[in-house]
């Protein structure tokens, strides 16, 4: 009989453990342990996408427990497929590999904590899997080979350490995909189901484990006119401490000077989604130059001690490498808003920009002057771009602990705001409250700093959804006024001229959104969106596929292509993209977010959803 307090339960159990992780320690300490836990939150995130639990991940191993085989499975495939993707790019002897063992079996739960035989097994068996590939027993094969369109190898009779009697396993046979097929499977930290629930992905996507990179980049945009206004793409800033946990102040940092920079008129400024896809990697600035259309970029690191930063930049001429400009800023943490506004004050210099007073106010505006709340804000922030509910859970909270220390901090308001309207739109919630506390959030946001983008930008989704249009677009337009670079101002712009039936001027601004955030998520699905909504549905087509392949867990995209093919007479290539959305979310229903957005054109929402009837996603 098991003590008081334990559970026993038959449940599939997942391990998943790193190949060579001490090789990879012994070469770079904090680019492996910032590694791993990228890793890890990523196999988090698909784990809980096939219904999963992640029970334990200590060091370079996640232990995950499933209601069948067949998620587990699933999963596994799913994580190989991944990782595979994300290491098209690094060099042999720095790829990170997992090996996966899945069992189904009895284990015993108590505290938080999974144990018995069905855990060591798949241990065991994670062992006996190839480098980058899945291992399963026998139990677990009998339970999912008739519904996997993969192949098993058996490997026989395999007696395995700790374990009584031989284990019958068997080993699943992956094909190596291709460049473009791996890219197709690289899948983002959240997937919301809902047609335009884009805010709601926006805010919860993962960065660095959402970020694509596995799919060919190609340039998107000519090079800057010569005589057109100075471009620029701040680089991620690398972290140079000896804390991998301060990732998320050097991220902070950057998005600072970017958001710094933005609010001069005179300069077109590349959004964070777009320059943080550059995030780890090692590449020429000639290079970004030509796939984000920039004259000049900055990168540099940041490196905090104690009470003490120290931050690096340089400025470059993209087309010829030339350095224009660059610095050392050695600093208390209590000083580095100074730093930043020098640093950034010098940049603009280096560019020979006036700027008008205006300009000069609202760049020198202090987000906060409590530097406690500043940091929880630049955690909860992180915490948003790592994606899932748990993550926005602890986004929220670091948000709210923001607002205890500083009231008055707009920006955190508008972080709490979407986490609320993330949960409702990404249907995680049903509670109807939810996006009245997005939205009072927002407005809070709003009145404690009504000249803060951030906050006004949030005010414009929320009431967008809210299907209060012309106040969405006011508070917009008040954003990009403080602005100009606000790439999710123009997207809101977008979406209310849209729904509004403005379609002109939705073209408009998701045109300027993606020149601003030419690699962002949900740019070109918004330009294929209005396009489409225009009946312009072969223009449509490009920019959704190019949407599709970036996000293949997002499903506007796909159900947007179909609707476009079924338009334009191709029901097979229709039911191919429905099949996805039903493979990404089985049951989906275009009908179920007739009652979480607003339908302002119900004359192209009924032929919108007549046409993805037609193929089963009624």
């Amino acid at each position: 009989m098991d003590p008081e307090g334990v559970e026993r339960r038959l449940v599939a159990v997942l391990s998943a453990d790193a190949v060579g992780y001490s090789r990879l320690m012994a070469q770079d300490e904090g680019a492996t342990i910032r590694t791993v836990r990228d890793y890890r939150e990523q196999i988090g995130v698909l784990v809980r996408q096939h219904r999963g639990e992640v029970v334990d991940n200590p060091g370079d191993n996640v232990l995950a427990q499933f209601p069948t085989a067949l998620d587990a499975v699933r999963s596994a495939l799913e994580i190989q497929r991944v990782i595979r993707a994300r290491n098209a790019d690094v060099s042999p002897d720095r790829k990170m590999e997992f090996r996966i063992g899945v069992h189904l079996g009895d284990v015993a739960f108590e505290g938080g904590r999974v144990y018995g035989e069905g855990v060591n097994l798949a241990a065991r068996l994670e062992g006996v899997a190839e480098t980058g590939g899945i291992c399963v027993s026998a139990t677990v094969y009998e339970q999912v080979r008739n519904h996997l369109d993969v192949s098993f190898e058996d490997v026989g009779e395999q007696r395995l350490k700790n374990v009584a009697e031989p284990v019958h396993a068997f080993s699943v046979r992956l094909e190596r995909p291709s460049i473009e097929e791996a890219a197709r499977t690289l899948q983002v930290a959240s997937r919301p189901r809902g047609v335009l629930a884009v805010a709601a992905v926006a805010a919860v996507v993962g960065l660095s484990a959402a970020v694509w990179w596995g799919w060919s980049r190609v340039p998107e945009f000519p090079g800057p006119a010569a005589d057109g206004p100075p471009s620029i793409a701040v680089l991620p800033f690398t972290n140079m401490s000896n804390d991998a946990e301060q990732e998320y102040f050097a991220d902070g940092i950057t998005e600072d000077l970017i958001t710094d920079l933005s609010k001069v008129a005179g300069l077109v400024v590349i959004a964070r989604n777009s320059t943080f896809t550059y995030k780890g990697k090692a590449v020429r600035v000639d290079q970004v130059g030509r796939e984000l259309g920039v004259r000049y970029v900055l990168e540099g690191s940041v490196r905090k001690a104690g009470d003490r930063v120290r931050v690096t930049a340089q400025l470059v001429e993209a087309a010829n490498g030339h350095h224009v400009w660059a610095d050392r800023y050695d600093r208390s943490i209590e000083d580095v808003f100074e730093a930043q506004d020098q640093l950034t004050a010098q940049i603009v210099a280096a560019l020979e920009l006036s700027l008008s007073a205006g300009e000069q106010d609202r760049v020198r505006a202090l987000p906060t002057d409590n530097m406690e709340a500043w940091d929880a804000y630049l955690r909860a922030d992180h915490e948003m771009f790592i994606g899932g509910l748990d993550p926005l859970l602890r986004a929220r909270g670091l948000a709210e602990r923001a607002v205890e220390l500083d009231p008055d901090f707009g920006a955190a308001w508008a972080l709490i705001s979407g986490t609320y309207m993330s949960a409702w739109l990404g249907q995680l919630t049903d509670d109807p409250e939810t996006m009245n506390r997005a939205i009072e959030t927002a407005e809070e946001g709003t009145r404690v700093a009504p000249r803060d983008a951030r906050a006004l930008q949030q005010l414009a989704s929320v009431y967008s959804f809210a299907g209060r249009m012309e106040a969405s677009i006011a508070a917009a337009d008040r954003a990009v006024a403080q602005n100009p670079n606000q790439a999710q101002a123009y997207l809101a712009l977008a979406q209310n001229y849209m729904m509004s039936s403005r379609f002109e001027e939705a073209e408009a601004a998701s045109d300027r959104a993606r020149r601003l955030d030419p690699y962002g998520l949900f740019v070109d699905w918004y330009a294929g969106l209005v396009r489409a909504w225009r009946g312009r549905f072969r223009e449509a087509i490009p920019h959704l596929e190019r949407a599709a392949a970036r996000q293949p867990g997002f499903i506007p995209p796909h159900s947007t292509l179909a609707w476009c093919w079924i338009e334009l007479g191709d029901e097979p290539a229709a039911r191919a993209e429905a099949a996805k959305v039903l493979e990404i979310s089985p049951g989906w229903s275009v009908r179920e977010m007739e009652n979480r957005i607003p339908i302002t054109s119900p004359e192209t929402w009924e032929r919108m959803v007549e046409a993805l009837m037609r193929v089963g996603l009624g």
